[in-house]
């Protein structure tokens, strides 16, 4: 977990999910105003330390998950994003 890297490798063509979902994310974008609120960096760090926490089993679980929502929607209003109630 602490020394733990990723490479990310691009795969021309779509994913299979991607096939199936039919997702569009421009779509979405122009539609309803939806962009990321967190970075590729930041959901690998919010998803790891979730897991990370899940097996040590040391922590109450639900404040984790109450906390990381928490964080969620900070970033998210920090970064003005409409949903979010713009900036903080």
């Amino acid at each position: 977990w602490g020394d733990a890297s990723w490479e990310h490798v691009h795969v021309a063509g779509k994913k299979k999910e991607a096939l199936l979902l039919q997702l569009s994310p421009a779509k979405t974008a122009s539609m309803i105003g939806w962009s990321s609120a967190l970075s590729f960096r930041e959901t690998v760090e919010f998803t790891a330390s979730w897991y990370k926490q899940y097996y040590v089993g040391d922590k109450d679980m639900m404040q984790l998950s109450l906390g990381q929502i928490d964080a969620y929607v900070k970033k998210a209003a920090a970064r003005s994003l409409p949903w979010a109630g713009g900036s903080v």
